[in-house]
């Protein structure tokens, strides 16, 4: 993702890479990971940076807390919350309507994203689960095709859970899901 970012400047190609990150998580972590780790490697262009962090294509599948301060439109920063902020009970009852439970999954409007896994050509699952709630919220397996590449982690689990796991991709009609016991990191550095 930040292989051709050496230059002073080249924070401009951030967003040429075509990645897309759909996460379960409330939480803002990815976004300011990415924010932070940018903005230091680019400091002399934060304010750019923030906006091609802004435009990158992250969506949260149950919703998340609320908005980063530099994600916020400066004229409604009434769903700001700060990364890493302690919380009172007010704001836990005014962010807790952005979020959305496993029950509600019925009423997820997931279009775009499962667009987005239908057309990938590389899906690769990262501390995930594999939890059938989760897969059926994204519509998986049915809206996989067997030209995509599926890689995910399967962290210390045993030979036996990772053929359940690889069992419930089973429209692919060719094996091309490669589930490691492996963590993220290397993953990505074998695959990516």
């Amino acid at each position: 993702m930040t292989e051709a970012l050496t230059g002073p400047e080249d924070y401009k190609l951030l967003n040429t890479n075509n990645i897309k990150f759909i996460t379960f998580n409330y939480d803002r972590l990815l976004e300011n990971f990415l924010a932070v780790s940018m903005q230091n490697s680019f400091s002399h262009f934060r304010n750019e940076v923030l906006e091609k962090v802004k435009q990158m294509s992250i969506e949260h599948v149950y919703g998340k807390l609320g908005l980063l301060p530099w994600q916020a439109d400066p004229s409604n920063e009434s769903n700001i919350f700060n990364y890493g902020n302690d919380c009172t009970y007010y704001q836990i009852e005014k962010f807790i309507k952005n979020l959305k439970l496993i029950q509600d999954r019925g009423s997820l409007e997931n279009v775009h994203i499962k667009e987005w896994i239908k057309n990938a050509r590389r899906i690769f699952f990262l501390g995930f689960g594999y939890a059938d709630e989760n897969l059926k919220v994204l519509n998986i397996p049915e809206i996989l095709n067997p030209n995509q590449e599926i890689y995910g982690t399967a962290f210390g689990m045993s030979k036996k859970e990772i053929s359940k796991i690889k069992a419930k991709f089973t429209n692919l009609e060719h094996d091309t899901s490669y589930i490691l016991d492996t963590d993220c990191l290397t993953l990505l550095r074998e695959y990516l």
